[in-house]
């Protein structure tokens, strides 16, 4: 009997003491774990449905303020736990239309441990219908490319893009663009570049929807330079062609850079000699290699033409004892005749001699103390030279006055 006692008194105790400890941790928990609210403001409000939305080919309108505040209560503990997890909020619409929608909002995976107040429990949502439209990529250039070096062509990985989203914002599009930065670019090359979608003010769109947000940019090169043109002219025997004149002497030529820089002049297309008229101005195009282009397609031609094989040249040389005076019957001057005088010249006859030709000087058409060497000759001249062309001649003293003054 005193086992039995003993042993009913040890149960109580232990029950004592289990009633006792549970006692002491409520009061700890509450004491370090109390209710609490924790206050969080402008919390994110994402929309429930909105695949319910694109399937009626509608969208939320952009820039709408979706957030709202959220008052949460219970212990510090599970609040600090939510809160580190996250807090979710959702708008739920019911009865969807264009224009203004009432939607309600809701804690998502709520916790039974808290509770919330959610301000402002609904909120209006704008909705518009879902447009999209094509636009044609258009491209800005920055920047320069090498000296002497331009854009042969542009091509983009696509023209067009596919751009879509609120009615109000496809409204706004005033044109799509990339920048294309050259940068003192002297190869061909390609880049990957950002496409935007501005309004008039250029300014760009945000939240839109375009099928590819870069194209590729491929860029094809030329270099240009001035070259001198050159008269490409076949001597076909007959004529004497000098004195050439082109106009103009240079001209700007463009083409790949490997081909420019392997250039150094380019010629006129063949013209034969007989095809030219003395001093007459002749126009001739130009012979451009096919792969090297200039926006001067001809020049003009001008040259001195001679007829070599009709014309014949004579030289014949005069001793001053073989130039006759005229018109010095008083004796006045003094005429310092060169020893030797050269003559040239030409003439389509073949039986010229020096005989057939007189040199003279001819006083009476003595001028500032000086009288040209003439000629004379029953023979056919195209063209005569005579060296010197003039000779000095100075006045002698008069006899009669220089005694009259001793």
């Amino acid at each position: 009997m005193m086992k039995q006692s003993q042993k009913n008194s040890n149960i109580k105790i232990q029950l004592a003491c289990v009633f006792f400890a549970f006692f002491v941790w409520v009061y700890v928990m509450s004491d370090l774990d109390p209710i609490d609210t924790r206050d969080i403001t402008s919390v994110s409000i994402s929309v429930s449905n909105l695949d319910e939305l694109e399937k009626n080919n509608l969208t939320l309108s952009p820039n709408q303020e979706l957030k709202a505040n959220v008052q949460i209560k219970g212990r510090r503990s599970v609040i600090a736990k939510k809160v580190k997890s996250g807090i979710k909020l959702q708008a739920v619409l019911e009865n969807i239309q264009v224009g203004s929608n009432e939607a309600k909002v809701v804690i998502s995976g709520d916790n039974t441990d808290l509770s919330y107040n959610v301000t402002p429990s609904n909120i209006i949502l704008n909705i518009e219908e879902k447009q999209a439209k094509s636009e044609k990529i258009q491209i800005k250039s920055i920047g320069s490319l090498a000296e002497n070096y331009y854009i042969d062509n542009i091509k983009l990985s696509k023209d067009n893009i596919y751009v879509s989203g609120p009615s109000s914002l496809i409204e706004k599009i005033n044109k799509v663009e990339v920048e294309l930065d050259l940068a003192n670019n002297s190869s061909d090359f390609s880049k990957l570049t950002k496409v935007k979608v501005l309004d008039i003010e250029n300014n760009e769109i945000n939240g839109l929807t375009i099928d590819d947000a870069d194209v590729i940019v491929t860029v094809a090169l030329k270099k240009e330079k001035i070259v001198p043109v050159k008269a490409n002219i076949q001597d076909d025997g007959n004529l004497n062609v000098s004195q050439i004149n082109i106009n103009p002497e240079t001209i700007k030529i463009q083409g790949k850079p490997s081909r420019i820089d392997s250039i150094t002049q380019i010629e006129t297309k063949k013209i034969a000699s007989s095809q030219l008229s003395d001093n007459i101005e002749t126009l001739l195009e130009l012979d451009l290699p096919s792969d090297i282009y200039s926006n001067v397609k001809q020049v003009s031609l001008t040259a001195s033409v001679e007829n070599t094989k009709l014309s014949k040249k004579y030289e014949f040389d005069y001793k001053k004892e073989e130039i006759q005076v005229i018109s010095n019957e008083n004796n006045n001057y003094n005429i310092l005749i060169p020893e030797d005088i050269k003559l040239t010249l030409s003439s389509d006859e073949t039986d010229i001699k020096k005989e057939d030709i007189t040199l003279y000087i001819d006083v009476a058409t003595i001028s500032e103390s000086r009288a040209d060497i003439k000629y004379r000759t029953g023979k056919s001249i195209k063209s005569l030279e005579i060296i010197p062309e003039y000779i000095e001649v100075t006045e002698k003293e008069n006899k009669e006055n220089s005694q009259n003054n001793n």
